[in-house]
């Protein structure tokens, strides 16, 4: 978290601040926002490159597993574009010797687009960035990269959304020196209407 964050935070707010102003210049005053809230889990497979010094030399190992995810999910809707806004816990479990099985909060800031099948199946697909946050393990140094999903809104009532995708990620993973990992997961979510702009 001390050598990655200050590089990945800049981007993240970023993205994070352009994902509500996001709609294109054509977009004109009579464009309504439409917020909803709610809830959101998932889980999937991982690899992680895991690198380190072992004995004055330095080594690398991979490392397999899983990883399950769950809280809060917001979107943003104007139009066919989706701002999606995440704030989990992550559990992960990649046990070997060393043992990296580190759970900590997982931000995630993503931009689709939507198109629209029937009035109540639309396909998704976008990308975004992720970032690893304490509360996390006390070893883990923090993590995040670059995220890409596809998948499905189905629109359950006409103030409330269920929320599929199908999603993979590559970035840093905070422990050893310059680690990498791999995930690829599916999450279910389910929002609600609460407002508009």
């Amino acid at each position: 978290m001390k050598r990655f964050i200050p590089r990945l935070l800049p981007a993240f707010f970023l993205l994070f601040s352009s994902g509500i102003s996001f709609a294109p210049t054509s977009l004109n005053a009579q464009e309504l926002f439409f917020t909803y809230l709610g809830v959101t889990a998932g889980g999937g497979v991982q690899t992680v490159h895991y690198e380190n010094w072992w004995d004055d030399q330095r080594q690398e190992q991979n490392y397999q597993g899983n990883f399950f995810s769950g809280g809060a999910l917001m979107n943003i809707i104007v139009n066919n574009l989706v701002g999606e806004f995440t704030a989990q816990f992550m559990y992960n479990s990649l046990e070997g010797t060393p043992d990296l099985s580190v759970h900590h909060t997982l931000l995630t800031v993503t931009g689709k687009y939507m198109y629209e099948l029937s009035t109540v199946f639309n396909l998704t697909g976008g990308a975004g960035l992720y970032i690893d946050m304490p509360p996390a393990t006390d070893t883990y140094d923090g993590g995040g990269g670059l995220s890409a999903c596809v998948g499905t809104m189905i629109d359950l009532t006409l103030d409330s959304i269920l929320v599929l995708d199908i999603y993979g990620r590559y970035g840093y993973f905070g422990l050893g020196e310059e680690s990498t990992r791999l995930t690829t997961g599916a999450s279910l979510g389910f929002v609600y209407k609460i407002g508009r702009i």
